[in-house]
């Protein structure tokens, strides 16, 4: 961009509703050059999704869905969105529709009567909250600014050493696995669990890029979806009477803190049960089991 002579650019964390990040996370994902550059001048800032003074109407779909987003990005000549597909749930439009959308558009889709009405939420074709971030996409299409969409995938490689054990079903543990297990979980027993929960929070991910699209919207997100799904999909033959969830320690909503009650029963039964194409791993009318300390 300033090579180009353009020099009105803004850094936008489009988290939607999602808690605000703290600048050492920030710094973290753009390095130190980029948030050096931008924050102390403001121009490196995070959306506000109930700041009307901040927020724009771009119209309204046919189902009555007004479009309302971040007023910088609204009224910008180019949007550069770069967003990071960890699931197929991900990107798309569902990318600027929900991190840069109010209140009230994010209410349109994220609520019980779209969850209700899904049938996987990693299937957009079956996904009534994609069905609604889709037809509000078109109005952003339509109506909005241009936008240049970069989309990337990762792999599964989620725990360093001496953590990915934790990445391993306990029979293909190595002996040295198994050692450490048992000391980190005697460890952590003695520690209170703020700490304990510290710790684990603090342990970053090895990830490593399989792939990275960019271009228009819809068309970048359906290689997306190739990386996304030749990645994750496992066929299974039939489905289960009792399906057995072990809740992980973290979620999207809870960087920090704990993961209480409601949080642990959103991510069995929001993200987990949902994880899956064609049908559920467990039959309708099928027992779910989850377990989670809870805190």
């Amino acid at each position: 961009a300033a090579e180009a002579g353009v020099d009105d650019v803004h850094i936008i964390a489009a988290l939607g509703l999602h808690r605000r990040m703290h600048d050492y996370e920030l710094r973290h994902v753009l390095g130190d050059r980029i948030f050096d550059a931008f924050a102390p001048n403001g121009t490196l800032y995070q959306h506000d999704a109930e700041d009307p003074e901040n927020l724009a109407v771009l119209g309204e779909t046919d189902h009555g869905e007004v479009l309302e987003i971040n007023r910088r990005v609204a009224e910008s000549d180019l949007v550069v969105y770069a967003n990071v597909n960890q699931v197929a749930m991900d990107g798309g439009w569902k990318s600027l529709v929900t991190g840069v959308a109010s209140y009230r558009c994010l209410s349109y889709h994220h609520n019980p009567e779209s969850l209700q009405n899904t049938r996987s939420l990693m299937d957009r074709h079956h996904s009534a909250l994609h069905h609604s971030i889709w037809r509000l996409g078109k109005v952003l299409r339509d109506s909005g600014p241009k936008v240049f969409q970069i989309e990337s995938t990762i792999n599964t490689d989620a725990f360093p050493s001496p953590f990915d054990f934790l990445s391993k079903r306990e029979w293909e543990w190595t002996a040295r696995d198994r050692m450490t297990y048992l000391a980190t979980a005697k460890t952590l027993d003695r520690m209170p669990r703020r700490a304990a929960r510290k710790i684990f929070h603090r342990i970053e991910a090895p990830y490593a890029m399989t792939g990275v699209y960019a271009g228009f919207t819809e068309s970048v997100h359906e290689r997306t979806l190739e990386d996304v799904y030749r990645q994750h999909i496992v066929e299974v033959e039939g489905q289960t009477d009792i399906l057995t969830l072990g809740v992980p320690f973290i979620s999207p909503y809870n960087p920090e803190s704990i993961m209480n009650p409601i949080l642990v029963m959103c991510m069995g039964l929001g993200y987990m049960f949902n994880m899956y194409r064609n049908k559920p791993l467990v039959r309708e009318g099928g027992v779910i089991i989850m377990t989670h300390p809870t805190y």
